[in-house]
């Protein structure tokens, strides 16, 4: 990866979680990274996947991910510099993902309608969020089902990534979502 360590965030302890995603994809998977920085998960997935679209709204962290593409020849990561609640609402980025990847962990819940709008009718959600210690896992998991609202949903998987605070946690939930069918 190329990074300027004084203008962006490199966490060393998500390198398990990362190559733990990559291990899941398959080959015919296209991929939304809805927070992808500088690459981080676009780029390990990309080995694996069809295709891996890397939404980053900061214009510096864009500027690497677009450096680290070219450096890696990830020919099928697609970048694009923008909210990614603006991108799910385009259509042509609804239902497009069969696996997408949540890695920011700051009011994560508030971008689950954007995690289902790039879903196909049945996909996985790696969902990343903090959790008090007082939390793991009951309760978050509870929030979570409730959150996604109208469809049917699980946790196959759920774990910390590492301590983020004294009794706070960064915790990803791995979610199998299957939407209703279309009349």
């Amino acid at each position: 990866y190329k990074i300027d360590v004084a203008r962006l965030m490199f966490s060393k302890g998500n390198l398990y979680e990362r190559a733990r995603v990559a291990r899941l994809v398959q080959r015919d998977e296209t991929v939304v990274d809805m927070f992808a920085g500088i690459g981080y998960f676009s780029l390990s997935i990309a080995k694996a996947a069809k295709k891996v679209i890397a939404i980053e709204k900061d214009k510096i962290a864009y500027e690497y991910l677009l450096s680290n593409i070219a450096l890696n020849k990830a020919l099928n990561v697609i970048a694009i510099n923008a909210d990614c609640r603006e991108v799910a609402s385009m259509s042509r980025y609804k239902a497009i993902a069969d696996r997408v990847i949540m890695g920011y962990i700051f009011n994560s819940f508030s971008f689950l309608p954007s995690a289902l709008a790039f879903l196909k009718r049945t996909g996985i959600i790696h969902f990343h969020s903090l959790c008090k210690e007082n939390e793991l896992w009951s309760s978050i998991s509870s929030r979570l089902i409730r959150a996604l609202g109208k469809v049917k949903a699980w946790i196959v998987n759920k774990r910390v990534v590492k301590s983020y605070a004294p009794h706070v946690y960064h915790v990803v939930f791995d979610i199998k979502v299957e939407k209703e069918k279309a009349n």
